[in-house]
């Protein structure tokens, strides 16, 4: 329902409002905008197709009910002809088309700036999912190849000691992956965040209407001025390299538990206190990853409670605004 009435003309309320006029802020038919041109006062509106509006806006002084035609640099705001002479006199000024090109220029800048970062995060994924990933996987692959080929020329005796180094391999390599895809998704999230803001500004700089796009685009620089950085590459460490020596040591290990009780049972105390070891250094690193989560999704939320709270201030700075102009307007009639 809330479509439908965006759409209806707002002087013949037919649903056929498909023209918006910038300067009334009103919907228009066909038939009403005709009417509309005719008014010499209405001569230097701006009338567009209502889809293309962005965001509904007030082109007019609340105070002295006219069109914003300059910009208070003393003040930094919008002003009418009545403002020049009243409250900003005295003040320096500027036409609104001049502080829109200026801020267009802005625009585009961040544009261009967005899309660099976009094209250097898509580098930077490509570089993770397709270089990162195969060097682990690599290695990987070259390791347990090694420790495969030995097994072969001491098979039964060494099949603990084959188990025990592969299990160190793939959970280098679970880990490994674990890390990188938790730095793609933040990256992704990025990537998202970038897109989409660098979509609202492209539309925002197709506005014509200086006044609008002012507003908008000031609102949206907003979003871009508290984006977060491109995180940096998170590099998994290096699986040791696989020992012949070490494999042998071990493998002779369990030749000799053979040959006595005792020898057994230091070996097995040996493997179990080294098991208890690997358990720990696995936790910890879990332990490591979820820290890392944690701190991500509370920088989520700081940023959250910021947007929330900039949003506050301006409701609450908009309020004492027209607290402002209402009471000045009280003394105006009171005078």
């Amino acid at each position: 329902m809330a479509q439908i009435a965006d759409w209806t003309c707002n002087i013949c309320e037919k649903p056929n409002g498909k023209l918006f006029c910038c300067d009334c802020n009103q919907n228009l038919c066909d038939c009403c905008k005709n009417i509309h041109d005719k008014f010499p006062a209405n001569t230097h509106h701006t009338v567009k197709e209502a889809h293309l509006k962005v965001l509904p806006v007030s082109h007019e002084c609340a105070k002295h009910k006219q069109n914003f035609l300059h910009y208070c640099q003393t003040c930094e705001c919008l002003t009418c002809s009545g403002c020049i002479t009243s409250d900003h006199n005295g003040h320096t000024f500027i036409h609104v088309k001049d502080i829109a090109d200026n801020a267009r220029k802005i625009v585009s800048e961040a544009i261009c700036n967005l899309k660099q970062n976009q094209s250097t995060m898509t580098n930077m994924n490509e570089e993770i999912s397709v270089i990162e990933m195969s060097r682990i996987q690599s290695d990987t692959e070259k390791f347990t190849s090694k420790v495969s080929h030995l097994s072969q020329c001491l098979k039964g005796i060494i099949e603990r000691v084959v188990m025990k180094q592969e299990t160190i391999a793939f959970d280098f390599l679970a880990l490994g992956k674990a890390q990188l895809e938790s730095y793609l998704a933040k990256l992704n999230k990025a990537f998202e965040d970038y897109s989409s803001l660098c979509k609202k500004l492209e539309n925002v700089l197709l506005e014509t209407h200086d006044a609008t796009f002012y507003d908008n685009q000031a609102k949206l620089m907003t979003e871009f001025d508290i984006l977060e950085i491109i995180p940096p590459i998170e590099k998994v460490v290096d699986l040791k390299e696989f020992s012949d020596e070490d494999f042998i040591d071990n493998v002779v290990d369990g030749i000799q538990v053979q040959h006595g009780i005792r020898a057994m049972q230091t070996l097995s105390d040996q493997l179990k206190q080294e098991e208890i070891i690997h358990q720990e250094t696995k936790i910890s690193l879990v332990t490591e990853k979820e820290k890392l989560e944690s701190s991500v999704q509370s920088k989520d939320n700081q940023i959250k409670n910021l947007s929330r709270t900039l949003n506050n201030e301006k409701i609450s700075h908009q309020k004492t605004k027209a607290t402002v102009i209402s009471e000045q307007q009280r003394f105006d009639a009171y005078v």
